[in-house]
């Protein structure tokens, strides 16, 4: 017969049950001592010799202990307890072989031959059964358990779900700190804690690399012995001052690796304490900054190095933020000025250059500064003795990887001593250009003495007075200094050859004839050009088109992208044999000049019919 000692009626869904053993794992885990104990409990209050505690899943039970029952598992096929779940309270059947919903099954008509049951559910805390604690025995019980039994049975099921319950918790408990422990591991820095000997206690991978173990190896050391011996006395102060109850204990030092290696850590160092106050542990968070520090080291040593350069270079040096508040001047500047060493005010600079230079300078630099070009120009920079010496600045923009200007580099030029000697150079230039032109006039002065009684020599004579000019004139436009006619604006490459060639043109006849695109010229590459031209046409009217009645010569001018093309081409001259065994000294001239002056080059091509000599001029050089 059977026994319930409750109703049927339940409050809760198999699939809510199902869940909560499932979050329960322990399906397939054998329960260990603390479940065994209160199974033999069981038996011994029940006075049976079967004692389980079952955990009923979708298709199996699996018993988390068992007592002389000697297997683990069955299906539900087999389970009273599946259907003992359903009641409240104990759940007895005093002969299984006398109920027909048990008595076929194997463990009633088996080798086993049990006959009695009683149970109690193993609840969670919300009520919801996973199993069952439960006893059999081999003879029916008409009389089933005593009222004590029955409480002692409810009280051990109880016991078992509190087990079962801090299993659970304990589970939750190591997931979290295994969940922790990764967490941890990924951090970006060191975490290690130690007890209050300094005995390591937890360390996460990145700690480990800096120390250059594996976190095994540090457990139960000491820190301390990782310490670089001339860092050991900062690590104890700074332990402790944090143990002493200083907050926020930071230090660098250094820790020695087992290969010998020194690593530079930043330590953050903490003490967790009780709800009294007392040290626990010690906590220490930490950055390596080695990799810091050699960065910081090369820093240092290129701006020495940098300091060193500058300071040795005869230029005065310097540098500017962006908006060109000056930051650095080398040891030249202070040197040259006069100005105490260290002084980077911009009132210093502005103080130093000459008054009647100030503004224009100032203007200049401002003009770099808003738009990110670059910076030169001459002015006067009073010297230490008081005096005014001319100097050059530069300065050039260094840009980040945005394009943003980081800062401006700049050097001052001492051209003093330049000036004076392009002074001095200028003045004998002057001098002998008005000996060259005395000798023109003397010579045409000459002329005209020696034709005045001579009808038959004045037309040789006012023909020879012409070209006297125009070779006067060629020389006036090329001739260096204020004054020469090849400083003044809007004179174009054309113009030019036509004054220099002036004084080879030949009774009326057209020698020359110009082609092409004609543009301005400044006048040092009117000086240069000049002397090029000038070697080509005395060369034609000594061996090419111009040395007989018939030759002409051909200029062309052509822009080229960034460049100007000039040819001069000769036709109706002596056959070409072929270049000259030699290059004179006025070819060699022209060559120079075209390279060095006007930054181009120059080529010849010795056709039989008549020579062509191109000069190619980058196209910026021509209005220098």
């Amino acid at each position: 017969m059977s026994d319930a000692h409750a109703s049927p009626g339940r409050a809760w869904s198999e699939e809510g049950r199902l869940a909560a053993l499932a979050a329960c794992r322990v399906l397939g885990v054998e329960g260990g001592p603390a479940f065994d104990e209160i199974t033999r409990l069981a038996c011994l209050v029940c006075n049976a010799p079967v004692g389980l505690i079952s955990l009923v899943g979708r298709e199996r039970q699996w018993f988390l202990s068992e007592t002389g029952f000697g297997t683990r598992q069955t299906g539900l096929d087999s389970s009273i307890c599946a259907s003992a779940l359903h009641h409240e309270g104990v759940f007895v059947v005093t002969d299984l072989s006398q109920d027909p919903r048990y008595a076929g099954m194997e463990i009633v008509t088996g080798p086993r031959r049990l006959r009695f049951y009683a149970g109690a559910a193993v609840r969670t805390p919300e009520g919801l059964p996973l199993g069952m604690l439960c006893v059999f025995d081999t003879e029916p019980r008409p009389d089933g358990l005593t009222k004590l039994q029955e409480a002692m049975l409810t009280s051990l099921a109880r016991q078992a779900a509190l087990q079962l319950n801090l299993r659970q918790r304990e589970d939750e408990i190591e997931q979290g700190r295994a969940a922790l422990i990764r967490f941890f591991n990924r951090a970006p820095v060191g975490l290690l804690q130690a007890d209050l000997e300094g005995r390591v206690t937890y360390i996460n991978r990145h700690y480990a690399e800096l120390l250059g173990v594996s976190p095994s190896q540090m457990f139960g050391k000491r820190l301390a012995d990782r310490v670089h011996p001339d860092d050991a006395e900062a690590h104890a102060s700074a332990l402790a001052r944090a143990l002493g109850g200083e907050d926020g204990v930071v230090l660098e030092k250094r820790y020695v690796t087992p290969s010998g290696a020194e690593a530079w850590s930043s330590d953050h160092v903490t003490v967790t304490r009780d709800t009294d106050g007392k040290p626990l542990n010690v906590v220490f968070v930490s950055r390596d900054i080695t990799e810091r520090l050699r960065i910081t080291a090369q820093l240092a040593a290129s701006e020495r190095k940098f300091r060193a350069i500058a300071d040795t270079m005869p230029q005065m040096v310097w540098s500017t933020l962006p908006d060109g508040a000056a930051d650095y001047y080398n040891q030249r500047w202070y040197d040259f000025t006069g100005v105490p060493i260290g002084t980077h005010d911009g009132d210093a600079w502005n103080r130093a250059v000459h008054p009647d230079d100030r503004e224009r300078a100032l203007a200049r630099w401002r003009l770099s500064v808003e738009g990110g070009e670059p910076y030169e120009i001459e002015y006067r920079l009073r010297h230490h003795s008081g005096e005014y010496r001319w100097v050059l600045g530069r300065a050039l923009p260094v840009l980040n990887m945005a394009g943003q200007i980081e800062r401006w580099f700049g050097t001052c030029t001492d051209i003093e001593d330049i000036k004076r000697s392009e002074e001095a150079r200028n003045l004998l230039a002057h001098e002998l250009s008005h000996r060259i032109k005395n000798i023109f006039a003397v010579v045409s002065g000459l002329v005209s003495l020696t034709s005045r009684g001579d009808e038959a020599a004045r037309p040789f004579a006012q023909s020879f007075r012409e070209r006297l000019n125009a070779l006067s004139m060629a020389h006036e436009y090329v001739r260096p200094g204020e004054g020469g006619a090849a400083q003044a604006e809007g004179l174009s490459v054309f113009g030019l050859m036509r004054m220099l060639l002036r004084p080879y043109e030949g009774d009326g006849r057209e020698r020359y004839r110009f082609n092409g695109d004609d543009p301005e010229i400044g006048a040092k590459t009117a000086t240069a050009l000049a002397l090029v031209m000038h070697e080509q046409a005395t060369n034609a009217v000594k061996y090419g088109a111009l040395a007989n009645e018939g030759g002409q010569v051909l200029i062309e001018g052509a822009v080229d992208g960034d460049t100007y093309v000039l040819r001069w081409r000769e036709m109706g001259g002596p056959p070409v044999e072929g270049p000259p065994e030699r290059r004179g000294f006025g070819t060699d001239m022209a060559s120079r000049s075209a390279a060095g002056q006007l930054g181009g080059t120059i080529l010849h091509d010795w056709a039989r019919d008549g020579l062509v000599v191109t000069l190619v001029i980058p196209l910026a050089n021509l209005a220098r």
